[in-house]
């Protein structure tokens, strides 16, 4: 899938996909980054059998990182390297097993060493998931130290 780019200056935007492609975690389950703009991403992923919880939905850490990595992506289109903080899941209703993941990550407030935000997290047409979080921002992302 190619990423589409939404208005993020070319060099930040080609730190974030090699970024998003050299993430171990990100790579091992299978996270690809459709879009960004300033202050928000959108990051999806299949979900296999493999995924699912002892009830056969999508198991909620899966939900979680996929929502993390759709926020954290977000602040790094602002060029801020970060650590999550703190991070708030609302389920609201299953993700089912063979549908894929869609997380939109928006950026609320971007202070000078917090960085607060949300996510919606959709399988098919219905929102399942609701996720807040606070990020630390460690560094400038294209900072080369």
């Amino acid at each position: 899938m190619k990423t589409e780019n939404l208005g993020v200056e070319p060099d930040l935007f080609e730190e974030l996909i090699r970024r998003v492609e050299t993430i171990p975690f990100y790579r091992y389950l299978g996270f690809e980054l459709e879009n960004v703009r300033p202050g928000e991403a959108i990051v999806s992923v299949s979900t296999p059998p493999e995924y699912a919880n002892i009830d056969q939905s999508v198991h909620g850490g899966v939900i979680m990182a996929l929502a993390d990595a759709a926020m954290a992506t977000a602040v790094r289109t602002l060029g801020a390297k970060t650590t999550t903080v703190q991070l708030e899941t609302a389920f609201l209703r299953h993700g089912t097993i063979g549908q894929r993941l869609i997380a939109q990550g928006k950026v609320v407030k971007f202070g000078k060493k917090i960085a607060f935000c949300e996510c919606r997290v959709q399988c098919g047409a219905q929102e399942i998931a609701s996720v807040k979080a606070t990020f630390f921002r460690t560094g400038d992302l294209l900072d080369k130290k």
